[in-house]
């Protein structure tokens, strides 16, 4: 959730060309944090979790990492 948090808290200074690229790049970096997370949990306790479900969340963590970065690269534009 912490992606969400920041971009709601970077939207604030959004005039603020780079404060808000900032908060952007955090963002970025909370998902792929959260990859490596979930990278480790997969490695530590696989016989304990679902992994089907934890290769969901990483992909859906690197799609978003993804998206973020396509809106940093549009803002500088706009």
């Amino acid at each position: 959730m912490s992606p969400c948090a920041l971009i709601a808290e970077g939207y604030a200074k959004k005039n603020q060309k780079l404060a808000w690229k900032k908060y952007l790049q955090d963002a970025i970096g909370e998902c792929n944090e959260m990859i490596t997370h979930l990278s480790y949990v997969k490695d530590l306790y696989s016989d304990r979790i679902d992994l089907n479900l934890c290769n969901k969340l990483i992909e859906a963590y690197d799609v978003a990492g993804k998206q973020l970065y396509r809106l940093a690269e549009s803002w500088k534009s706009y």
